[in-house]
Order: C-alpha cells, then sequence, then structure tokens
C-alpha cells in the first residue's frame, strides 16, 4: 500500500503534503456524497472519513486517499479517490490472473477486478481510482462518471440479462463524434494522428521516449454488451511477449499499481492481454457521460503518455521482458 494508513495522521506535521492532499479527497468526497444523498434509490454510510454507497443492486465504497506518485509524478503527492465494488460470492471462481487478464478484465469496460489486497481469499472487488487534478475536472463534470461507478458498478459486473446497463444517449455521442473530427494531428509532441476515420481514431504516442512504444485507438463504433453505447479506449503496448501466464500477473500487478499509486491520469479501466498477445488497457464509457464531457476523447489521449511511460518504466525496471 502507498496511500499512508490515517493511523499515522498523528505522526505528520499539520501542513504535510499527505495531510493536505487527503484533507483535499475527502472535501471533494463529501461534495460528490452531497449529490448522491439527492439520489432516493441510494442509501450512504459515512464513518471515520469513508463513504459506503448502497443500492439494491450495488454496494461500494469511497475513500479519500493521498498517493505516492509515479512516472512522471514520482517524488510527488496526489491526492485521489479509490472506489472499490463488491462482487457476490458467484465471482469467488474467477479469482485468477489468467481470468482476469485474458476474460473478465478484457472486456469489463469500466474498471479493473482484483483480487483482494489483504490475500484472505472472498470474491475479488471491481476497483477504480479518480485522481483529482489529472484534468478530467472530477470536481465539477467528471464527477458525473465517479458518482455513476459508485452507484452502478455492480449492475454491469453482474449483469446477466443479455440488455445494456445504460441506454443510447444521442447528444453524448455527437459530442464525441464532434470531438475526434476536430483532434490535431499533432499534439504538443505528444501523440501524433494516424488515421481517422467516422467514429474513429488512431494515434501513436510520439513523446521522445515512447517512439513507437504503443497506440492508441478510441472508437465510438463498438457497443459494449453490457454498458451499451459509449467510447471505447484501448492503449496498447508494441512490444510482443511470449510468457502470457507472467503476462496475466503483470496485468494483476499493473491494475494494483494504478490503484496505489498517483501516474497522471486515473485508473478508470483494466489492463490485460490483448486478443494479439500484447499488453494492453481498456476503458469503455457509456455515452450518457458524454454530455457532460464532450471533449473525452481529447482528455484521454492527452492522459496516455503518462499511463504508457509508467507502465513500460514500472515493467522495464522490476520485472523481466
Amino acid at each position: 500500500m502507498h496511500d499512508r494508513p490515517r493511523e499515522d495522521a498523528g505522526l505528520r506535521e499539520p501542513d504535510s503534503p499527505h495531510q493536505r492532499d487527503e484533507l483535499a479527497a475527502r472535501r471533494r468526497l463529501y461534495d460528490i456524497v452531497g449529490w448522491l444523498g439527492q439520489d432516493p434509490a441510494i442509501t450512504l454510510d459515512t464513518r471515520d472519513g469513508v463513504v459506503g454507497v448502497f443500492t439494491a443492486t450495488s454496494n461500494a465504497v469511497l475513500r479519500p486517499v493521498a498517493l505516492d506518485g509515479a512516472g512522471i509524478r514520482a517524488e510527488g503527492i496526489c491526492p485521489a479517490i479509490q472506489v472499490s465494488v463488491w462482487s457476490e460470492p458467484w465471482l469467488d471462481w474467477v479469482d485468477s490472473s489468467g481470468r482476469r487478464a485474458t476474460w473478465i478484465n478484457r472486456g469489463m469496460g469500466l474498471g479493473a477486478i482484483q483480487p483482494l489486497l489483504d490475500g484472505e481469499g472472498g470474491a475479488p472487488l471491481l476497483n477504480a481510482c479518480f485522481e483529482l487534478d489529472d484534468g478530467l475536472r472530477w470536481e465539477y463534470e467528471g464527477a458525473a462518471l465517479l458518482r455513476l461507478f459508485a452507484r452502478s458498478g455492480a449492475d454491469w459486473m453482474l449483469n446477466r440479462t443479455g440488455r445494456a446497463v445504460f441506454a443510447r444517449n444521442t447528444a453524448g455521442l455527437t459530442n464525441w463524434h464532434k470531438a475526434i473530427g476536430q483532434l490535431p494531428v499533432y499534439w504538443f509532441g505528444s501523440w501524433t494522428l494516424l488515421k481517422r476515420m467516422p467514429g474513429h481514431v488512431i494515434v501513436r504516442l510520439a513523446d521522445y521516449d515512447l517512439a513507437d512504444e504503443a497506440e492508441v485507438h478510441i472508437e465510438l463504433n463498438r457497443p459494449h454488451p453490457r454498458l451499451g453505447s459509449g467510447l471505447r479506449y484501448t492503449l496498447g503496448l508494441a512490444r510482443h511477449h511470449s510468457d502470457r501466464e507472467r503476462l496475466a500477473v503483470w496485468c494483476d500487478w499493473l491494475n494494483e499499481r494504478e490503484t496505489q499509486l498517483a501516474i497522471g491520469t486515473s485508473h478508470i479501466g483494466a489492463w490485460h492481454i490483448a486478443a494479439n498477445g500484447r499488453l494492453a488497457y481498456t476503458a469503455f464509457i457509456p455515452s450518457l457521460i458524454g454530455e457532460v464531457l464532450p471533449n473525452l476523447p481529447r482528455d484521454l489521449l492527452c492522459g496516455s503518455v503518462a499511463r504508457a511511460r509508467a507502465a513500460i518504466q514500472a515493467l522495464t525496471g522490476r520485472l523481466p521482458l
């Protein structure tokens, strides 16, 4: 665990960076709780700075933290809100890194199924980590995605109806189509647009240390079987690895790392093994979010450099390739 346990708070100076950032996260969390509390279908339980969000179909816990930085944020500290959604016992049997990497997390869409950190067993959790200063404006419009995750996370994790959880939102999709059409060919040395089609763009990360290391696809024309219509974001690493069993362990490790460290962009998807056998990070955002975050395609591309660099540095520095 890289976030500081609350029991240590008395050992820090009152104005320590961790204490200030955890306080900032807690204040933002209370704002979000105020919005959630307006929904009559939600029951809230707030104690010791942690918030439980309960509906008829979902149980979630929101926790404010101050995370140590990694990648471009190494040596820094970032306020964040971690969200964990509990599943039903039927998911116990998928507590396998291979199944998570090649099946569950490849198709989950929003959030990552991760094992319990205490190693005591039980059903895996659906996790996300929202960094409050990652550029997606979680204090305003972007908080709609955080609220959706906390309120409905178990709905798409456990959906057995065969129908999409969220209805198609034409206005949101229209906003994202416009945003893709307006993406510049080159963005501040971070990425270069390779191909643009209606509702689909392919981008290569062009930062000096990421040349030919990663590619990003954003697609609007591939509905998710559980989440419905929306935006599919995929960051694929270029390196090929032959040991799929080890790759699956790395996916678990990268997902846990993104939940426990601040890399400069929020953890709203999952690392998994793509069909081509390479490491990839995928997130699927329902179309209703397009109304409040019309520029999400550009924001996700801008955050791709931080995610790719942090993953490559972590793998090359700690794990054999």
